[in-house]
């Protein structure tokens, strides 16, 4: 990883990333990530085992601002304001080109902070952030999308290692993700095919962790998560091993049968009080 790591800096000398502050930032990346896949040998089986789950930490870190990638691999899924605001700046510089020129998994933990980063922005949550507003958040998700869809990757399904409890983390992915499916595609759209996944994905992860939290939602929010969760239940049990399923805390998560059961009760409980 640290011999990729030395040919990725290589490479930079030769393309448009080479200099500048955008360089300087990439080198900074680059610097880290050698440093860490050297001097940590166990950090480095857990980061490159599953990039679902990068790296595992459940700890929210605070270093130097100057020092958002360290952040970022510490903190992932989680993205904080100043880390979206340079991949994002990163992609305005050098455009898809950042994605396909980083390593595995650093590609993904780059296309997360960018996606974090626009939902919020949509939301209208970073206001007062150093960002060029001219740039449209909606363009960022396309390229970040074109670049998954090529790659065959979807940047939000992943596991939950960053700060806060697991239900937390996977409500907070579910929520961006429905935004990035309402800013980007239409009613019926057949684009909204990789969204839809994550909102499945991060639904059937409420329901496994704690099936219970459904009662404290809003109803049609709660219906919509159900829904959600027992669509992607009932495929992982109709095509075992095909469908992907969240890595969660051992002994904390129910099975994909156990899921489909309590969707569906709410499901029917719902109905039923619904109808006069």
């Amino acid at each position: 990883m640290a011999g990729q790591a030395e040919a990725f800096a290589l490479s930079l000398s030769e393309s448009r990333l080479g200099t500048g502050p955008m360089g300087r930032a990439v080198a900074l990346f680059v610097q880290r990530s050698i440093a860490s896949w050297r001097g940590s040998p166990e950090r480095i089986t857990h980061a490159v085992a599953d990039r679902s789950r990068f790296p595992p930490t459940g700890q929210h870190v605070t270093t130097k601002p100057s020092d958002p990638w360290e952040l970022a691999r510490r903190n992932f899924p989680h993205v904080d304001d100043e880390t979206g605001i340079l991949a994002t700046r990163m992609l305005h510089e050098s455009g898809i080109e950042l994605l396909s020129r980083a390593r595995k998994p650093w590609d993904q933990v780059i296309s997360l902070a960018i996606l974090r980063f626009a939902a919020r922005r949509l939301r209208g949550e970073t206001l007062g952030c150093d960002v060029d507003e001219s740039a449209s958040p909606v363009a960022d998700i396309l390229a970040v999308q074109r670049y998954s869809e090529a790659s065959g990757f979807i940047p939000l399904l992943v596991g939950y290692c960053g700060p806060g409890r697991p239900v937390d983390q996977a409500r907070a992915l579910l929520r961006d993700s429905r935004t990035l499916r309402d800013a980007v595609t239409a009613p019926n759209d057949t684009g909204a095919a990789v969204w839809q996944m994550a909102i499945d994905f991060h639904s059937f992860s409420m329901v496994s962790l704690k099936h219970r939290f459904l009662l404290g939602l809003p109803v049609d929010d709660a219906i919509e998560i159900a829904a959600a969760a027992l669509r992607l239940a009932a495929a992982s049990i109709e095509t075992p091993g095909v469908v992907e399923l969240p890595v969660m805390p051992t002994g904390s998560a129910l099975s994909p049968e156990q899921v489909r059961f309590h969707a569906r009760a709410y499901l029917r409980q719902t109905a039923t009080k619904k109808t006069p």
